[in-house]
């Protein structure tokens, strides 16, 4: 039987990889949800306070929004790459099917998906949403000859928060997922099998 003595360093290193970088992703559910509870809002709050016109206000979210979009996605797969590592190694025939709670392959397969699910969510949910405001971003808002131009987009951008704010939820659902998982099995290494699962 494994201990924490014996227990593979790459398996170590690939829960410490999987479970953190979907906590990173949602960050509290951080990284993307921050965009949602503080990046919108202070764009919001410097239109209304300091009369900063919707059209820069667009420009902003477009940079905060390709940043993103180079960003996430990739560290999405790398997160759900590793997640899928641990669920091959505990797989039945595997020696660490023996420390591993009963249908943690399931489940750490389940943890990938759900990191993983920004991408699709980003396209099917939030497209329309993020094609708007990037049309608004490169050919501005004419706001003060359109008052329900203004408010068209204020509406998006407030759209887009909710939407992006849903989207930190799946890597969050991820790392939950990944941690019940990951602290039977570190639960088992210190203190053996003994340790039952509900």
């Amino acid at each position: 039987m494994y201990t924490t003595d014996t227990l593979p360093t790459s398996f170590c290193i690939a829960q410490a990889i999987g479970l953190s970088g979907a906590a990173w992703l949602s960050e509290y559910a951080g990284n993307i949800f921050s965009l949602s509870l503080m990046t919108i809002p202070a764009l919001l709050q410097s239109h209304k306070e300091h009369s900063i016109p919707l059209s820069t206000i667009t420009k902003q979210w477009a940079l905060v929004y390709e940043t993103g979009k180079n960003r996430a996605p990739p560290i999405a797969l790398f997160t759900a790459t590793t997640l899928l590592y641990l669920s091959w190694e505990t797989r039945a025939q595997s020696t660490l099917s023996a420390i591993a709670p009963r249908g943690a392959t399931t489940t750490y397969a389940i943890a990938a998906a759900l990191t993983i699910a920004i991408v699709p969510w980003t396209i099917l949910a939030m497209k329309g949403t993020n094609d708007a405001l990037m049309e608004k971003a490169k050919v501005g808002v004419q706001e003060e000859k359109d008052l329900q131009e203004g408010e068209r987009v204020l509406g998006l951008l407030n759209r887009w928060a909710l939407l992006n704010g849903a989207r930190a939820m799946w890597p969050l659902a991820g790392f939950l997922v990944g941690f019940v998982n990951g602290g039977i099995t570190v639960s088992r290494q210190l203190f053996g099998n003994t340790v039952t699962e509900g």
